[in-house]
């Protein structure tokens, strides 16, 4: 069976594998549904499934190996869109991209248990290059909605921090700054992106190793503090 039609045809098998993978990467504290973790499942294989069946120019061949195939200007699509929510969802970049390598690993590992009497049809290989191609498209497409969308916050955090009298940052898991405004950019005389990346022993404070060793313990400990 050529890859395309065997998609359709196991679509309900797929999403099911998809969804008990996505289920292990849910963030801690976050509850997520059978339709969050199939999330646009379903319109991606189906652009895939139709994608395969596609004829394409010599051109276009080369384009898609290359990965030059992709639109000038950013378009939505289903994968566009999943990037988008599972940052909304907590995910991490690392996580969303494991999603489809695992959709990948899952459609060859089912498809090949089906093709016990075509192992020598030519299609196969064309077929193979095509899906891991698609693949490569969808995952494209996640990573630059997840990134764009993750800068556009960070722009939007910052510059509602950036103007507050009040000294605001935030820290990494390490208790190493990740973001300084303004106002603590100025305190300690420095642009702010020169801060990030250190503690508060790297920046001087007479009491930086007692306030360095409670921000450790915070975060050892993973719960807020009283003080």
């Amino acid at each position: 069976m050529r890859l395309s039609k065997f998609i359709l045809a196991n679509l309900e098998a797929i999403f099911q594998e998809w969804e008990d993978f996505a289920n292990t990467l849910v963030p801690p504290g976050q509850l997520m549904g059978k339709i969050a973790l199939r999330d646009h499942i379903k319109p991606m294989l189906e652009v895939i499934a139709a994608d395969l069946v596609t004829p394409e120019s010599r051109h276009e061949e080369i384009e898609k190996s290359t990965g030059n195939n992709n639109s000038p200007t950013w378009k939505k699509t289903a994968a566009t869109t999943h990037g988008i929510e599972r940052l909304a969802w907590g995910f991490s970049l690392d996580a969303a991209v494991a999603e489809y390598r695992a959709l990948r690993a899952s459609v060859m590992r089912m498809w090949k248990k089906s093709l016990a009497d075509d192992a020598a049809e030519e299609y196969l290989i064309d077929d193979l290059i095509r899906f891991n191609e698609a693949i490569d498209q969808a995952i494209n497409e996640s990573v630059t909605s997840y990134t764009y969308e993750k800068a556009q916050q960070m722009r939007i955090f910052d510059a509602i921090l950036s103007f507050m009298p009040d000294i605001s940052f935030t820290l990494t898991l390490e208790g190493r700054l990740s973001y300084a405004n303004k106002a603590f950019a100025i305190l300690f005389s420095s642009p702010a992106n020169e801060l990030v990346g250190k503690n508060f022993v790297d920046l001087g404070l007479a009491n930086g190793a007692e306030l360095q060793q409670y921000v450790d313990q915070v975060i050892e400990s993973k719960k807020p503090s009283t003080k």
